[in-house]
């Protein structure tokens, strides 16, 4: 019911070639006891890692420069305006988070009086229409007689 699919059995089971640079080998381990009893040249040259703190006193830390006298009043300054700038936002927030509270008592109150009086509304309303249905019923009751 569709064109059908050609395939030859050499496209099928084609070798597959890996480039050299797509395949990393696990380096070889040799246990201490035998590698103690190889000369030196044939000893592993696995230079250990570098431990946190000494990469963190490597040399791009060495070669730093210190900040000037003018810097470091640059940098508090600005410290300084970003701090109040935070404080005032904290202030702000928690001036919105006040009135968004109190906002949210009066629509409670405000809800709770709209509720009420529309439960009095349909109270009034089903006893109308119960008052309707029971003349409806004693007016059909008699015509059935």
């Amino acid at each position: 019911s569709g064109i059908g699919f050609v395939c030859s059995s050499q496209e099928r089971f084609r070798v597959q070639r890996h480039s050299p640079a797509a395949q990393s080998f696990k380096p070889l381990r040799v246990p201490r006891s035998l590698e103690a009893s190889l000369p030196f040249k044939t000893k592993q040259k696995n230079a250990p890692a570098k431990s946190k703190e000494a990469k963190k006193n490597g040399y791009l830390q060495k070669r730093k420069v210190a900040p000037d006298l003018e810097e470091r009043r640059r940098d508090r300054i600005i410290q300084q305006i970003n701090t109040i700038a935070n404080e005032s936002a904290a202030r702000r927030t928690a001036a919105k988070r006040e009135k968004k509270a109190e906002k949210d008592r009066v629509l409670a109150k405000e809800m709770a009086r709209v509720e009420k009086t529309l439960k009095a509304k349909r109270k009034a309303q089903y006893a109308l229409q119960g008052s309707i249905d029971a003349k409806r019923r004693k007016l059909n009751s008699g015509k059935r007689a």
